[in-house]
Formats: C-alpha cells, structure tokens, sequence
C-alpha cells in the first residue's frame, strides 16, 4: 500500500548516480531535511529564479518611452 498523497501534488521519480545521492544526503542533512525536501527546495528555487529572470527580460524588452493609454 502505497502512502497517501497530497490532492495538490504528484509523485515523481527520479534517479542519481550513488555519488550523487550521497552527496544529496550530506547537504540534506547538514540542512535538516530529507533528500525528498531538498530536491523540492532546488526545484523551488529554479523555478523561481527562471521567473524571475523571464520577468526581467519582459521589463528589459518593453518599449522605451512613455505609455499614454487615451492616445
């Protein structure tokens, strides 16, 4: 029986090489978390900062001047 998951997430595997586990399990444990908690928290923090720097290209690549909206 597999546990219970929450209704707003899904299940995902992924597989690393054991250096890499083992490496993910140091830092995991230096941050008191589990491996899971610590792959989630990288994810997070990608997607985060590709956000950020896709809003940053949309400011960058906005036309120069001034917007009057009743022109």
């Amino acid at each position: 029986m597999s546990p219970r998951g929450k209704n707003n997430s899904e299940r995902i595997n992924v597989f690393f090489s054991p250096d890499v586990v083992q490496e993910l399990k140091l830092i995991a444990g230096k941050k008191g978390t589990t491996v899971s908690g610590l792959v989630r928290m990288i994810v997070h923090s990608y997607l985060d900062e590709q956000h950020a720097k896709n809003v940053f290209e949309f400011i960058a690549n906005a036309p120069k001047g001034t917007y009057d909206p009743y022109e």
